[in-house]
């Protein structure tokens, strides 16, 4: 009997025993879910909203760290070297004078054949890097690879071949592209906002090579008239597609050879662009800002909700 009563004491758990507690506990389960379905539905949202930018910064670290790695490695050149590397390219570039065929740099199939040996010039790291292109009024530092292929133009900016590669020099054109409206990437997004007047630069080895731009055109793809070399000029022109997500067009855009001393001051003068990751930080806290606000008022008006219940 003793057992019996103590099974009818103690018996029925914790909800039989502390029914006003359970109670409260699936009341507050009930009042936070929405709050919680709002926050995961903002954190969502967010990370939707956030993607792109953070994306865009981490590739813009890693395109800064290829860089890095290739002026790491000429440094380690002997002059010797560098000239030796110099000259190949020189002779490359001779060898395209009036004999030469050009194609559209983003025509996948008439790309897919890349010459070994222009694989080779250049290629200090062995990871088809031959330089960097950098516009400094627009906040654009990528690699330069060898090829316009799929493979390259993901990963940074690419050299047309059969154009010259970008060493300079009186009769020497090179074409450099890049991609524009990538999900995840700037790339050359911003090439549309260069003028004229405007200075790039072209690291090669231990050279830095200036341009400025003295031209700047929208053509259809297959016209590749303004690609060619010019003998008695040193160009390099820069080409991405237009318009913005639509692609049906080619800008060009093409800089002289001008010195690098001119350049600096010229540069100087050239707004700078804001650091990319500053959107992240900023996306982040305005998502932030929105999550917190509405669980808060979410909150406060449950809370006023059941103060009037109990009243």
């Amino acid at each position: 009997m003793l057992q019996q009563g103590k099974t009818e004491v103690f018996g029925g758990g914790r909800a039989a025993r502390f029914p006003h507690r359970c109670k409260r506990r699936r009341s507050a389960v009930k009042r936070f879910l929405p709050i919680i379905m709002i926050v995961l539905l903002f954190l969502g949202g967010a990370g939707l909203v956030l993607y792109p930018v953070v994306s865009s910064w981490y590739m813009d670290r890693h395109q800064g760290q290829v860089v890095a790695d290739y002026d790491e490695e000429a440094a380690k050149l002997s002059q010797e070297q560098i000239e030796d590397e110099l000259e190949k390219a020189r002779k490359y570039n001779e060898s395209l004078l009036g004999n030469v065929v050009l194609t559209d740099p983003f025509n996948a199939e008439a790309l897919e054949e890349q010459n070994t040996e222009y694989e080779d010039l250049l290629n200090i790291g062995g990871d088809g890097v031959m330089g960097s292109v950098e516009i400094p009024g627009q906040d654009i530092y990528l690699p330069i690879y060898h090829g316009t292929n799929s493979e390259s133009l993901e990963r940074g900016a690419g050299h047309l071949q059969n154009s010259s590669l970008p060493v300079g020099g009186t009769g020497t054109h090179a074409v450099i592209s890049g991609h524009t409206a990538l999900p995840t990437a700037e790339m050359f997004n911003n090439l549309s906002e260069v003028e004229e007047g405007d200075v790039f630069y072209i690291h090669v080895l231990n050279q830095t090579l200036a341009y400025e731009v003295d031209q700047i055109k929208v053509v259809l793809p297959e016209d590749i008239s303004d690609l060619l070399i010019d003998k008695n000029e040193d160009y390099v022109t820069l080409v991405t597609c237009t318009p913005y997500g639509i692609n049906s067009h080619r800008l060009l855009v093409r800089g002289t050879r001008i010195p690098y001393e001119e350049a600096q001051a010229k540069a100087s003068s050239q707004a700078k662009g804001w650091d990319s990751m500053w959107g992240a930080y900023i996306a982040a806290a305005v998502a932030a800002a929105a999550i917190l606000a509405v669980a808060g008022i979410r909150h406060r008006k449950r809370k006023k909700a059941g103060g009037q219940h109990e009243e």
